[in-house]
Formats: structure tokens, C-alpha cells, sequence
């Protein structure tokens, strides 16, 4: 299985409107291949992945997600970007 990471609605309202739209194929490809990664992780393993940080994407290893366990709540730092 795979783990698709899915941005809320509020994430994209920061951008400006064409920002997506002006993507390339290989970029978009890589956008996408970032927000997945290579194994299915259900929501009570990603505790234990706090230890593996940082955790490798479809995106290859400079893509790598960090995480962390705040008393039952996951933050997922990218290097880019930040959120629970």
C-alpha cells in the first residue's frame, strides 16, 4: 500500500491563482510524488515514526518527511513546510 498526503482547501489560499497551473509536467509529477509515500501507514503508526525521521517519499530521499509526537498529535515537518 501507499500513504497519499491530501492538503486542505486552506492550503492553497495563500497561493496565487495560476501558481498551480504554471507547473511543468516533471514538476507537477514531483509535487505529487512528494505528498506519497511507499508504504500505507495507518494513523496509529505514525507515533512510532518519530524514530525513523526523517521518512522517505515517492519523491526520493532529498524528499524526506520528518515527524513527530506531541502527546497524540503528529507534526509532519518537511523542510518546506510545517503541519498536524
Amino acid at each position: 500500500g501507499i500513504t497519499i498526503f491530501v492538503p486542505k482547501d486552506s492550503a492553497f489560499s495563500s497561493l496565487k491563482k495560476p501558481s498551480l497551473s504554471n507547473l511543468t509536467e516533471d514538476q507537477l509529477r514531483s509535487l505529487c510524488l512528494f505528498h506519497a509515500m511507499p508504504h500505507y501507514y495507518t494513523l496509529a503508526d505514525f507515533k512510532n515514526l518519530t524514530d525513523l525521521s526523517p521518512v522517505s517519499t515517492f519523491g526520493g530521499g532529498q524528499y524526506g518527511l520528518n515527524f513527530k509526537d506531541d502527546k497524540g498529535t503528529i507534526h509532519l515537518s518537511s523542510g518546506l513546510t510545517n503541519t498536524k
